[in-house]
């Protein structure tokens, strides 16, 4: 990590690509050696001050060598994701009562597909939104770094859309559609471990980097989580494909157990979840206040 020379003239950690060098004149402010984007409107800061404003919407450079804290973020993009985490948290809420409720269906009805489908289609929307919105790129950060973002992101679109041409294959396309219900349920759970890798790199950007190794565990838990799902359904193909009728019992045993691990996972993601979510909000509050007039911003931005 590159250094900054701070507020008060100390050193702090800063974003990566950034250092401020101290002229040969001690009269001469020091200034941004490297390229540094503003957080408001992403122009290159290069060579200005910290006690400098951007020239493009006049937002205050040492805002934006702070800003890996939330606190001094653009208040804008952490509105999105105070509301993306509400919707995550909405949608986490129901997914733990729908999958009790499959369960249910699995032992006392037998068919029910079409209920399944449309209950998964409208049930996992609010979740859908809430990772498109928590995973909206922050202004003035380098968009070709979001790599595990963006993944996450399409990811979680691409399973949701599967739904759709998976509830539509009918009784004889039984393994077809076997197959797309595994592919997807494979996508959302990389999806979801790699909203853990995302998720981690918040612990310490809203002072609570203790949170960190509980995602961290949560993440490679998912993983586990992951690796005995894809052996369950090979075992599934096995038992149906070769006839092997004889380890049902195993695989009804097994289709507990995950059944039981996942919903206990699901709601300790719940709870960090909404962990983060109380954070950020609190930070939010600060960088509502600690931020120029959000008019004068717009006003700025539009005249440029």
């Amino acid at each position: 990590m590159a250094c900054f020379v701070s507020l008060d003239g100390g050193i702090g950690i800063g974003h990566p690509v950034l250092v401020i060098e101290q002229s040969q004149s001690d009269d001469t402010p020091p200034t941004i050696a490297r390229d540094l984007q503003c957080r408001q409107c992403g122009y290159n800061l290069r060579g200005l001050g910290d006690e400098h404003d951007c020239p493009e919407c006049g937002a205050a450079v040492w805002r934006s060598l702070l800003s890996d804290n939330l606190e001094y973020c653009y208040p804008g993009w952490l509105r999105l994701l105070v509301v993306g985490l509400g919707f995550v948290v909405a949608g986490l809420v129901i997914e733990i009562v729908v999958a009790v409720l499959y369960f249910l269906m699995d032992e006392f009805f037998h068919d029910y597909v079409l209920v399944t489908d449309i209950l998964g289609f409208i049930t996992s929307l609010p979740l859908l939104v809430g990772v498109w919105l928590f995973t909206s790129p922050e202004p003035g950060r380098d968009l070709s770094r979001g790599r595990v973002r963006v993944t996450a992101r399409y990811l979680a679109v691409a399973s949701y859309l599967m739904m759709i041409p998976e509830s539509l294959m009918g009784a004889q396309f039984s393994w077809t559609r076997y197959g797309m219900g595994c592919a997807r349920i494979v996508m959302f759970l990389i999806a979801v471990v790699l909203m853990m890798h995302y998720l981690r790199g918040f612990a310490g950007r809203v002072g609570r980097s203790r949170l960190g190794w509980q995602v961290a565990v949560l993440k490679w838990a998912f993983v586990v989580q992951l690796a005995c799902i894809v052996m369950f359904h090979g075992l599934v193909v096995y038992v149906y494909g070769f006839y092997h009728f004889e380890w049902m019992v195993i695989v009804d045993l097994l289709r507990f157990v995950f059944g039981l691990t996942y919903v206990g996972l699901v709601v300790w993601l719940l709870f960090l979840a909404m962990v983060f979510r109380v954070a950020m909000k609190r930070s939010l509050g600060h960088a509502r206040w600690e931020w120029t007039n959000k008019i004068a911003f717009s006003q700025a931005y539009r005249e440029r």
